[in-house]
């Protein structure tokens, strides 16, 4: 049974990094696009946003630009770093890894800041509005109630590990 359990955890972790790797290839995609051809964003087009203009407020467009790009390689390699370290404790017998813990409340901190600079991408098109809503903190949220719950979860098998 334990093994059948493994080998679950093993593909889930498997398709979570796939995914990764096509969060990172779509975003590589649209970064250079908007950084190639920022006259013919594929992308923006998509959204139903107008073409980006470079031209105006440069300064502080290359700046969020910049902030968003690290944000998005920060969220990235932190969930790929979480699934990796799963699939290393699942090697050595351990079903949540304890050095996932502090890697979970910076994902939930990295979430909040890549929420707010994605949700107000639309600074880079010239619409200077800067706005909150409920999925800047809810997701942020919802990932740190899942650290503090994998958290106990290590406690708790680490106790019972002790115990045996």
């Amino acid at each position: 049974m334990k093994q059948r359990i493994f080998k679950d955890i093993r593909m889930v972790c498997i398709i979570a990094l796939v995914l990764c790797g096509i969060w990172a290839l779509v975003m590589l995609g649209h970064f250079l696009t908007m950084c190639l051809a920022p006259n013919h964003d594929f992308f923006s087009r998509m959204a139903g946003l107008n073409i980006m203009d470079w031209t105006t407020h440069t300064n502080a467009k290359i700046i969020y630009f910049i902030v968003y790009v690290i944000c998005t390689a920060i969220m990235i390699w932190l969930c790929v770093k979480v699934v990796c370290n799963i699939l290393k404790g699942i090697k050595e017998g351990m079903v949540f890894p304890k050095s996932n813990v502090k890697l979970l409340y910076w994902l939930s901190l990295a979430d909040f800041v890549y929420m707010a600079v994605n949700r107000n991408s639309t600074f880079l098109y010239d619409y200077y509005s800067i706005y909150f809503n409920h999925d800047n903190f809810t997701t942020p949220f919802i990932i740190l109630i899942i650290a503090m719950m994998y958290k106990v979860a290590s406690q708790a098998v680490e106790e019972n590990n002790l115990t045996i």
